[in-house]
C-alpha cells in the first residue's frame, strides 16, 4: 500500500531566505498532482455535489431573507443582480471540492497519512457550472 504525507522542508541558504525560490509552487505543484486521483475521481465529485446539497439546504432551513429587493434598493440594477448570482453560482460550485482538498491538505500537513488500497473509477464529464459569469477586475484606488 502506497501512503502519501507531507514533509516539511526547512533548508535555507544565505540570510534565511528559501534555497529554492519557487519552493511555494512546488508544494501546490507536488499537492495538485498527488491528488489529481483522488480529486478526479467519481466519489470525490460525488460527495462534493452531496456536501454542497447538504450545507445549501442546511442554510435553506435558517430561512434567510432573499437579497435581491436589497441590491435593488442600493441601486444595483437587475443584470448585475444577474451577474451576482452568476458569480456565487460559480464559487459555491467551486468551493465544495476546494474545501475537502483543504482538509485533506491540513491532515497531510500536520502529519496524516493517506493510505491507498486501490483507484476509484475516474470521472469523466466535466463538474463544471453550467452558469456564465463575468470576469471582474476589481482595483482599489
Amino acid at each position: 500500500m502506497s501512503r502519501w504525507h507531507a514533509k516539511s522542508d526547512t533548508s535555507r541558504g544565505a540570510g534565511g531566505q528559501s534555497r529554492r525560490p519557487n519552493s511555494t509552487i512546488c508544494v501546490y505543484k507536488t499537492l495538485w498532482t498527488g491528488l489529481r486521483p483522488l480529486y478526479a475521481s467519481v466519489p470525490f465529485v460525488d460527495i462534493s455535489i452531496r456536501l454542497r446539497r447538504f450545507v445549501e439546504g442546511e442554510v435553506a432551513t435558517l430561512d434567510p431573507p432573499p437579497i435581491d429587493g436589497r441590491l435593488a434598493a442600493a441601486g444595483y440594477a437587475f443584470k448585475e443582480i444577474d451577474d451576482i448570482r452568476a458569480l456565487v453560482e460559480v464559487f459555491s460550485n467551486g468551493n465544495f471540492p476546494y474545501l475537502l482538498i483543504a482538509t485533506i491538505t491540513r491532515y497531510l500537513l500536520e502529519g496524516g497519512e493517506i493510505g491507498v488500497p486501490g483507484e476509484a473509477p475516474p470521472f469523466v464529464g466535466s463538474h463544471e457550472t453550467n452558469v456564465q459569469a463575468p470576469l471582474v477586475v476589481m482595483k482599489q484606488g
